[in-house]
């Protein structure tokens, strides 16, 4: 069994699609998402109030953009969070990409500076979509955002609890996309296949494999309830806890 998978604490998981996965590899690059194409509509429908008028508000929290990950965790790691998998990876024929969170964060330090916060979002069974500005000025409005990061960006309704989700967030006053450049942070990535089927003869791992020689490409397994994560020749990388209950109805 190969300790790299096993929980260290400092993995994070991307969910994708293939051919984003390709460009991602391919480019070394992670893209920063804008928050109007946000599935959590909290965060596309901020509700905004203030002394100014509300499109010089949302012109200001437009100037914002993310990339989300995925936390591991000891009791439920972070590539085995099924509904994952399900909204982000196309349907479980995507794929999950294995960071190493120290890397990752280094790589954001150096290309983005104090521009950059990383922190994990906090799930509140209060949090409402609402943003409440002081100052009747734009140069107040951007104050009391940069100030108010935790709760405007940072928090999220108990519903998204499962994600785990550790966000990084830049500001642009330029329009166009961001992309944050990972260098060799990359640690494995993993396919969802079923477990009787060669997943070394897909035309996925193979395409993978072309792209990344020395990265391990592991293959994530579930099947009446039991969960495995295995490597090329099919066995087991790491133990994962907690299993699926499954009633069979006769």
């Amino acid at each position: 069994m190969d300790p790299f998978m096993k929980y260290s604490g400092k993995h994070v998981f991307h969910f994708t699609r293939f051919d984003s996965a390709l460009r991602i590899i391919a480019t070394k690059t992670l893209k920063f998402g804008r928050f109007e194409n946000m599935n959590d509509i909290a965060e596309v429908k901020k509700a905004v109030y203030g002394m100014v008028p509300a499109d010089i508000i949302n012109d200001e929290l437009s100037k914002y953009q993310s990339i989300s990950l995925t936390l591991d965790n000891s009791l439920r790691r972070g590539f085995k969070i099924d509904p994952l998998w399900g909204h982000y990876a196309q349907g479980g024929n995507g794929v999950c990409l294995v960071f190493d969170i120290d890397k990752l964060s280094q790589n954001v330090i150096e290309q983005f500076g104090k521009k950059a916060t990383i922190a994990k979002i906090r799930y509140s069974s209060k949090h409402s979509n609402a943003v409440f500005t002081k100052g009747d000025s734009q140069m107040e409005v951007e104050k009391y955002i940069k100030h108010n990061l935790k709760s405007v960006f940072f928090t999220k309704s108990l519903d998204w609890k499962y994600e785990q989700e550790l966000r990084i967030l830049i500001k642009e006053d330029e329009t166009n996309d961001k992309y944050l450049y990972w260098d060799d942070a990359l640690v494995a990535v993993i396919l969802c296949l079923p477990k009787i089927y060669d997943y070394k003869e897909s035309s996925e791992f193979k395409i993978l494999k072309s792209m990344l020689a020395d990265t391990p490409i592991l293959n994530y397994t579930t099947s009446l309830g039991n969960k495995e994560l295995l490597d090329e020749n099919g066995e087991k990388v790491c133990d994962i806890p907690g299993k699926d209950l499954q009633i069979l109805y006769e």
